[in-house]
């Protein structure tokens, strides 16, 4: 991560990225570096693939990775989640809310030693409201911003200029959650020469850069030139691809890999499991509508569907422990159908000009409870209606980096909100949104979250949105999912238990 010197690792760093692979590990030892300073972390990246390109990618694993390469505005407390320095060093609002100051730290600069402007985050900004990426609406707050990313306004009617060091932002709406939502790396400032394709990218403003990389890992090295270097706590970090399996375990066990995001079996486990961490998530598990058109994309379909299914039973069968029918965790909105025999439903849908359905098809992403609950739902639906329901287990980005031409009517996601705000789900099915994942598009809806902006009781009238949603059909809740991770605690200090299941990388430090 950091600054000054061995300028020699950079330019290795960049040769390598450069040559086809990026295969070998460059001699370590320059400028202080040290081969036995490195973090292993193990990572399930199962069958999808990774995403490098930091303003498009929407995957966690992807965001996993990206998020040690590149920082925002603000970043994130390894201990609570919310908002910190990031390369802003300040910020603040005004009485009205409507205008927010980031002061940036003073010398910033890309791992190539390019300046890194406040004009950097506007252009970066700019660049990914063109480009329409997917988390690129979350900014529709920003005055203008919308009709620019929609291509129906210029740039400069969009709230965003560059005063000396600070990034000025004025907005449409009060957003009060603003400095979190910012923390998202996808708001990084790019360069305008570092392209998106498959490769890492080459020049990047975070804490690491990568060095190499194979099927099998990934290694990332201190960025000499991140602006605070006493921040970040070892030189290398070594992510391990090869997922759960034995060869893993042991390494986890022997103590070469500090941290596992899949999972470890139990004999590998210290003696008393005190590395198992388990901790609920600010995230929910849902069915959700994805048919832009037909009849799967009619209210009155999905509840003759709904209406058959026995939701308790099937939320017992994802096994989750804390099922729920709410999107929006904790929210009082509640999913609710009631429940109407076979005749009853094929009554309903004849009532709303249907005599029969076409083929269903539903994508699950791999895990055997979750492809079961889908097999029994469409069982059912199959019994009921005469109509062939397909199931197909499949990465789940095939389903979700472009919901717009997906041939799918029902599918299945663990969303995990980036900040502590209902529009963290809610923004998932407002029409004009880039995360539009269910294609879902309703007037009221959207009116009700307009107007919840700006209403005095926010939190209220967002649930009311939700609520509306729910009883629209569109989405089924399941639970609220627990996250586990195994943690050598005896190795490794910085690795803290939040919500968000957010751990910066540059916070982990071997202990002597």
């Amino acid at each position: 991560m950091r600054r000054i010197a061995a300028l020699l690792i950079l330019i290795f760093s960049s040769a390598l990225l450069a040559a086809a692979g990026g295969k070998e590990l460059p001699a370590l030892g320059l400028g202080g570096m040290d081969e036995t300073n490195t973090v292993g972390i193990a990572l399930d990246i199962g069958d999808d693939e990774l995403s490098f390109d930091v303003k498009s990618a929407s995957d966690s694993n992807s965001i996993f990775i990206l998020s040690a390469l590149w920082e925002s505005l603000t970043s994130y407390d390894p201990q609570t989640g919310r908002p910190v320095a990031g390369a802003a060093k300040s910020w603040g609002q005004t009485l009205d809310g409507m205008e927010w100051e980031f002061v940036l730290r003073d010398g910033l600069r890309f791992s190539d030693g390019s300046p890194i402007t406040a004009q950097s985050f506007v252009d970066s900004w700019l660049d990914m409201g063109r480009r329409n990426t997917p988390f690129a609406s979350m900014l529709d707050i920003v005055s203008g911003w919308k009709d620019y990313r929609l291509g129906n306004a210029s740039a400069s009617n969009v709230g965003l200029r560059a005063e000396g060091n600070s990034l000025i932002i004025t907005l449409s709406q009060p957003a009060g959650y603003l400095p979190m939502l910012l923390s998202n790396s996808c708001f990084a400032p790019v360069p305008a020469n570092e392209a998106a394709g498959s490769d890492f990218p080459k020049v990047v403003n975070g804490p690491y850069t990568v060095i190499s990389s194979t099927e099998t890992e990934i290694i990332l090295a201190r960025n000499l030139r991140y602006h605070s270097p006493e921040t970040v706590g070892e030189d290398y970090i070594r992510i391990d691809l090869r997922g759960s399996v034995p060869e893993v375990w042991q390494d986890y066990a022997d103590g070469k890999i500090q941290w596992a995001l899949c999972y470890i079996p139990s004999e590998y486990l210290l003696p008393n499991a005190s590395d198992m961490v388990t901790s609920h998530t600010w995230a929910t598990s849902f069915f959700y509508f994805s048919a832009a058109s037909g009849p799967y994309s009619d209210p009155a379909v999905r509840k003759a569907l709904c209406s058959v299914i026995p939701w308790d039973a099937i939320r017992r069968i994802v096994s989750g422990p804390l099922p729920t029918s709410s999107l929006v965790p904790s929210s009082d909105a509640s999913f609710e159908c009631e429940p109407k025999s076979g005749a009853e439903a094929l009554k309903a849908l004849s009532a709303a000009g249907y005599q029969s359905l076409p083929e269903l098809r539903i994508a699950v992403h791999r895990g055997s409870q979750i492809a079961l609950a889908a097999e029994v739902m469409a069982d059912i639906w199959s019994q009921t209606f005469g109509i062939t329901v397909i199931v197909d287990t499949v990465p789940l980005t095939v389903y979700t980096r472009d919901p717009a031409s997906t041939p799918y009517h029902l599918a299945c996601l663990t969303w995990i909100g980036d900040y502590y705000d209902p529009m963290a789900f809610l923004e998932l099915w407002r029409s004009d949104s880039t995360l539009n994942l269910g294609n879902y598009t309703n007037k009221s809806f959207d009116d009700l979250l307009a107007a919840a902006e700006v209403s005095g009781g926010r939190i209220e009238a967002l649930e009311a949105a939700e609520q509306y949603l729910l009883d629209d059909f569109a989405v089924i809740p399941l639970d609220n999912p627990i996250s586990t991770n195994f943690v050598r605690f005896d190795l490794i200090s910085g690795w803290y238990d939040n919500a968000l299941d957010i751990h910066p990388l540059k916070n982990l430090r071997l202990r002597n």
